[in-house]
């Protein structure tokens, strides 16, 4: 259940970034979030695509933005993907004004458009509309393309200038991961009678 719960957060995430957004499109793994909500670390594997049959959104700001199809990879692969607009970023500032956007792609209506923004060819962060508080205008998620050791980690997150005066919660490290995996190959526990 609680991968399902973790996979439906990562789905309500789209994206934003930098020039370009095919350099975002593939394999990406949610390694850390903003504010720190409720959730239990898991390596999950999200898969980002343009959608092919309308790729274009026509938003209340004008802004070119794209209906993004993500999917879950592995245990979750056959789970239905989630669509939504999502509009590529350059600049932190850009977010709070393209955040509470309306966006129509495909005759569907969408209340909201995630932001993306890549930070190197390892991390992008896509910011959200959800989990919003007084300390935190929007919700974000660190994703990295290789997952990355807990105290490198914990480095980038103490230096990504955006997000280094919040507080964030670590999804997947090279460490869970490693734990993740040892424990998935344990045989359930039997019933006693």
């Amino acid at each position: 259940m609680w991968k399902i719960i973790i996979f439906a957060i990562c789905m309500l995430n789209v994206i934003a970034g930098n020039s370009n957004i095919e350099d975002l499109m593939g394999e990406w793994t949610p390694v850390a979030l903003y504010p720190p909500i409720i959730f239990m670390p898991y390596c999950l594997k999200m898969k980002f695509v343009i959608n092919s049959s309308n790729p274009q959104c026509e938003c209340s700001d004008g802004k070119k933005t794209n209906l993004i199809e993500t999917r879950g990879t592995g245990d979750l692969e056959k789970a239905p993907p989630a669509f939504g607009p999502m509009l590529f970023i350059e600049d932190e500032n850009e977010v709070a004004a393209s955040l509470n956007v309306n966006c129509t792609c495909g005759g569907e209506k969408y209340q909201y458009r995630t932001l993306a923004k890549s930070i190197n060819d390892n991390y992008m962060v896509l910011y959200k509309t959800q989990n919003i508080t007084k300390e935190d205008p929007n919700g974000a998620m660190i994703y990295a393309k290789r997952i990355p050791a807990y105290s490198e980690l914990m480095e980038f997150m103490k230096n990504l200038k955006e997000l280094s005066d919040r507080q964030g919660g670590i999804l997947c490290c090279t460490e869970y991961e490693a734990a993740q995996k040892s424990f998935s190959h344990q045989k359930p526990i039997e019933k006693r009678e």
